[in-house]
């Protein structure tokens, strides 16, 4: 009876298990990009928010006699610390934190990619394409997109005040079995850098794995 139960359990385990594996074979490109965004993004958009620094502390005749420097520093390093452990847990909670992202997604080709092995990347180059709101809606940030213009982004980044960061990002590229993504990021929309992040899929979640700055 006891073997009959667990044959019945792994029969259903695997059913559902081909079930969602069916349904991800199913997915089209664009549904599995916006995936790793929602998924992705609020695990790294800590890294940039600006944070409200702490006041310096105040002028003092004494200041450089008693060395307070130090102490100065470690409560500015406290502070930062605290405010980017709430940040991380508003980021993972619905909507509590609101970014623009530019609606266009870059195009990519995978010899722009020199922190991984190419060989990862199936396809060659990928074409630029629009964003649409109702692909990003799983997210857990709330996601403004905003217009593929930098001064116009950049003005609308600057006056909204409800944006907490502003980031474009290029098309994601997959390995071969769908199982690793790679994609590029903009901080600001406009910087002149670019971070390389690398996610793989868990648990039916894809997650950050490598972010590395070019």
């Amino acid at each position: 009876m006891i073997k009959k139960i667990i044959f019945s359990l792994l029969l259903v385990l695997i059913f559902f298990n081909c079930q969602e594996k069916t349904k991800e074979a199913q997915k089209t490109y664009e549904q599995l990009e916006a995936a790793v965004l929602c998924d992705v993004l609020p695990q790294i958009i800590v890294k940039f928010i600006s944070l409200k620094l702490p006041a310096p502390p105040p002028p003092n005749e004494d200041f450089e006699k008693h060395n307070d420097k130090s102490l100065s520093d470690e409560k500015m390093i406290e502070s930062i610390n605290k405010q980017r452990d709430s940040l991380r847990k508003l980021a993972l909670e619905f909507h509590k934190i609101e970014i623009g992202l530019n609606t266009t997604m870059f195009p990519i080709n995978k010899s722009e990619f020199d922190s991984i092995s190419q060989k990862q990347i199936v396809l060659h180059s990928l074409k630029e394409r629009e964003i649409k709101n109702n692909e990003i809606v799983k997210s857990t940030l709330k996601i403004k997109l905003l217009e593929n213009d930098t001064i116009a982004s950049m003005g609308e980044f600057i006056f909204d005040r409800n944006l907490s960061a502003m980031v474009s990002v290029t098309r994601v590229f997959f390995n071969k079995d769908k199982s690793k993504a790679f994609f590029k990021l903009y901080p600001f929309g406009c910087l002149p850098y670019t971070i390389e992040v690398v996610s793989e899929k868990k648990n039916g979640k894809w997650v950050s794995k490598e972010i590395t700055k070019k």
